[in-house]
């Protein structure tokens, strides 16, 4: 059996990883991790390209060697991956050994066709993009701005004009190669304009793979890279597995560098040698701030401002992945040991804010929008809601009646979804996974699984308690390309432990009946848009603010004050609304060691039957209060988030009456 090969472009080292490499990895990852569920053989390549001239420089201006360097870089690149649950199955670097002889038999194999032949070379060369430029104006480089040097060397140049009629008759038997349709168009206007033979070496500075049979010459940089994909698929001493993974199915890389290189320099090169071109090219578009792409210079430029400004929700030091996990992490007051929950919160924000071919702007704002709508309102919402219904009348187990409420929309979404990750656009696919959720909040918005329990109606809430819960366990099953470790935290909470996912797993009627759920955790916490560092906590049964008087400061508690407040974590034993008053609640209260009553003005944002069961942060020795004609006998503890009430309590369930501390 073949296996399915995709690639992400090697990131060449001169630099960190930042959020804009870890888009095109995490995309890559998605797709590789969807069809491991659909039991293909995956081979998942990434790595680094450590060759090239601004290599040898970069080096020379840290005073290490080239060597030092490589090593270095290429161990961040690997640890960042990892630190984004990165699935890959092979890390290759332009420095092994197996690329390395690849290069050189590629090269020979050319020589011997005639399609590489030595030239003098006369022109403009820009170290920063390793690009040999043909026309430039003012001598500057079209692609990045900076100045370029003029060159005179003798150099090996590889005859890509040849390619042009073979590179055109293959667009049009193969329209799908390059995904999107717009992106192919420019690679075939590109071929018509006329191709220019190639440069592909410069001078041994010392560093690079040497010419076969010439070491006064090293290869140019992008010939060398292109054949990392092959190299990695056995090419060419492993004829066995060169047959298993080669042709590729599918490089993943950005729009810059498609045209040039991966879709035209490239298939010119494997048509020289006789393989196979890969399947398919996705070029993405760029991870834009203030309508700029996303760079090493720009991020620098837009850090600065936003120290500045000092008004963000986020706080980074850079745009590094790890960066933006740990600050996610951090306002969402997720615990270090659950820190998956904000590096699949990333992934997720990287793949649903960001179509596969268009650019996208990037935000911390946008970011924490995702956030909060996506996962900590609705998905996590809606596992939460149906877990402690469950819980609350059915004791955590498993109902055996399905009323097939959500079957319809989730069968039609689970085909759009696996259209959407087939047609490399898994976009659209987490928006099937929202198109469920939206269904399963609705179906308990309208069928008041509350009232069905009053009522004795206990065959129209099972349907409607089995029915939430499996639309939550297939949604996991579609999201789990996305988010892997929060797919089986849901599943876990739902009773089912077995690995790995499979897209099969999607069929109705997977939820096992009689199978013990478990008591529900809540996975997002969500985040108060406003909040820089800890929530505001507010008395919100207070019916009106106290005066301050003139020069007094809010935050001047002594700590002998601060300790006659006596708070515990409660438990919600019933809610009901007071007769009379829009936003308020009477909840009966479990505070360990006897029940009492609160008032609270919540009914805005909770539905009372939702919060049976739910703890609460309460302060219990405040002096009675009496509002609406009800007495009131504390207060619950919640954050503002735009003029809404969020309650506050505790991440993993603990005994009613803790003290808080």
């Amino acid at each position: 059996m073949s296996g399915y090969t995709l690639t992400t472009p090697i990131y060449y080292i001169n630099d960190h990883p930042h959020l804009g490499t870890a888009y095109t990895t995490v995309l890559t990852d998605v797709l590789a991790r969807y069809h491991r569920s659909r039991d293909e053989e995956v081979f998942f390549v990434t790595g680094t390209d450590e060759n090239g001239e601004k290599i040898m420089r970069a080096a020379v201006d840290r005073g290490l060697t080239p060597r030092e360097l490589v090593d270095t870089m290429s161990g961040q690149y690997r640890a960042a991956w990892k630190a984004l649950d990165i699935s890959y199955d092979r890390f290759i670097r332009t420095t092994d050994q197996d690329h390395v002889l690849a290069c050189e038999q590629i090269f020979l194999a050319l020589l011997e066709r005639g399609d590489i032949y030595k030239d003098r070379y006369e022109g403009w060369y820009c170290v920063p993009c390793e690009t040999f430029i043909v026309d430039a104006v003012e001598g500057k480089c079209p692609e990045c701005g900076r100045p370029l040097e003029r060159v005179h060397r003798d150099a090996y140049f590889f005859a890509l004009s040849r390619y042009a009629d073979r590179l055109l008759k293959y667009y049009e038997q193969h329209p799908d190669f390059v995904q999107p349709d717009f992106r192919r168009n420019e690679v075939v206007r590109f071929i018509q304009d006329g191709l220019r033979d190639m440069c592909i070496t410069r001078d041994n500075n010392g560093w690079g793979i040497r010419v076969p049979g010439d070491p006064e010459h090293v290869l140019y940089v992008w010939f060398d890279a292109l054949i990392n994909y092959i190299a990695a698929a056995g090419y060419p001493d492993d004829p066995v597995r060169l047959k298993k993974y080669w042709p590729a199915a599918l490089h993943v890389v950005g729009k810059d560098i498609l045209v040039r290189f991966h879709a035209t320099l490239w298939p010119a090169m494997l048509m020289g040698i006789g393989q196979p071109l890969p399947r398919q090219i996705l070029a993405h578009g760029w991870l834009m701030i203030n309508d700029r792409k996303m760079s090493k210079s720009l991020i620098e430029q837009q850090l600065a401002q936003w120290q500045q400004e000092g008004e963000r929700v986020l706080k980074v030091t850079s745009l590094r992945p790890g960066d933006l996990v740990e600050g996610l992490r951090e306002l969402a007051g997720i615990p270090e040991e659950r820190r998956w929950v904000a590096v699949d919160a990333l992934r997720y924000f990287l793949v649903r804010d960001l179509p596969a071919g268009a650019d996208a702007e990037f935000s911390l704002e946008r970011l924490v929008d995702r956030y909060n709508a996506d996962l900590a309102n609705d998905l996590g919402n809606l596992v939460n809601r149906t877990l402690s219904m469950l819980q609350r009348y059915r004791q955590s187990q498993t109902p055996a009646i399905s009323g097939r409420h959500l079957q319809a929309v989730c069968t039609e979404a689970v085909d759009l979804a696996a259209a959407a990750y087939e047609g490399l656009q898994p976009t659209d696919a987490l928006a099937q996974v929202s198109r469920i959720i939206s269904a399963g909040n609705h179906t308990i918005d309208e069928q008041k699984p509350w009232n069905l329990q009053k009522t004795g109606q206990d065959a129209a809430l099972d349907a409607v308690l089995y029915d939430c819960g499996e639309a939550c366990r297939i949604a996991a099953v579609l999201v789990s390309p996305v988010m892997p470790s929060v797919a089986r935290e849901i599943l876990r909470q739902l009773g089912i432990t077995s690995a790995p996912i499979r897209w099969a797993d999607t069929a109705w009627s997977g939820w096992r009946p009689g199978s013990l759920a478990l008591s529900p955790e809540p996975i997002f916490p969500r985040i108060d848009p406003k909040r820089k560092a800890a929530p505001a906590v507010l008395p919100v049964t207070a019916p009106v603010a106290a005066e301050k008087t003139p020069g007094e400061n809010a935050a001047d508690l002594s700590i002998e004050e601060f300790q006659r407040v006596q708070l515990r974590v409660a438990t919600i034993k019933s809610a009901e609304r007071v007769e009379g008053a829009r936003k308020l609640l009477k909840l009966i209260l479990d505070v360990g060691d006897h029940e009492r009553q609160i008032i609270s003005g919540i009914a805005d944002v909770y539905e009372p039957e939702a919060l049976v069961g739910r703890q609460i942060a309460v302060i219990v020795n405040l002096k009675p209060a009496r509002i609406r004609g009800v007495d009131s006998y504390g207060m619950l503890l919640a954050a503002d988030a735009d003029g809404k009430a969020i309650l506050l309590q505790p991440d993993s369930p603990v005994p009613p009456g803790s003290p808080i501390r």
